[in-house]
């Protein structure tokens, strides 16, 4: 199964329009992963229609994924990596708890003019078809997740990857998203990440990072294994004391 590869120009040369009102936010290793946004006023009104995002990551990352809702169970999820050719593959898959998420043939999802491989950055920008469920009035959950490594070069968008290095979660205001056009709103010459961090206030939480369940319980269990072993041993020794002082006294 071939990925959704872009057919046009290499986004270093394609001409760009003035660039919309946007929420943007970073995460990964070096704060050097960024997402943005872009809400057609037409979409918030009506409560339903497209939306337009962008993923931009350092090629010396082996993929990224953004996905949406507050965790993987259930999450739509779009997993960026290269091609091989100088583009990028983009799958689109569907989360299952903590296993690796299956790829899903999603229609209404296209990679848009500017997505490719430029200046050592990889670039996304995907719209979003008949969209519904989510809140354009409100902040609405995604959660994102990365592997730095050597490129997957892979244009099979069923490809399986290795296990990400971290994973992030936070939500976006899409109020604070809205855009006039109803086309693709990425303005800026691809290759290039003046963002950092959010846009103002319209991006909450962040630094979600690994669900370290598990681990915590170990560390508790540990803990209690240790208080448990130790007042074991003073509950013995004070056994053993009477013990003696009985035999004394006989």
């Amino acid at each position: 199964m071939q990925g959704q590869t872009p057919s046009y120009e290499p986004s270093c040369v394609v001409a760009r329009k003035t660039s919309a009102a946007l929420v943007s936010y970073c995460d990964g290793g070096s704060n050097d992963i960024c997402y943005s946004w872009g809400v057609p006023e037409s979409t918030a009104s009506s409560g339903s229609g497209k939306i337009f995002f962008q993923i931009e990551v350092p090629t010396d990352y082996q993929w990224v994924a953004l996905g949406t809702g507050s965790g993987m169970d259930g999450s739509t999820m779009f997993i960026v990596y290269q091609d091989g050719s100088g583009n990028i593959t983009l799958s689109t898959r569907m989360g299952h708890g903590h296993d690796m998420p299956e790829y899903s043939h999603m229609s209404a999802i296209k990679l848009l003019n500017g997505s490719g491989v430029c200046n050592k950055m990889m670039t996304a920008n995907i719209q979003w078809g008949d969209l519904s469920g989510m809140d354009f009035a409100g902040s609405n959950a995604w959660i994102s997740a990365w592997k730095r490594g050597s490129p997957m070069d892979s244009t099979d968008s069923r490809a399986s990857f290795n296990e990400h290095d971290d994973t992030d979660s936070f939500s976006v205001n899409f109020a604070k998203a809205t855009i006039s056009s109803d086309s693709n709103p990425f303005t800026k010459a691809p290759g290039t990440q003046p963002k950092s961090g959010s846009t103002g206030d319209a991006v909450s939480g962040g630094g979600g990072g690994e669900d370290h369940t598990v681990a915590i319980h170990g560390i508790i269990m540990s803990v209690v294994f240790l208080i448990v072993a130790f007042a074991g041993m003073w509950i013995g020794f004070g056994v053993g004391k009477i013990a003696a002082d009985r035999d004394v006294v006989l």
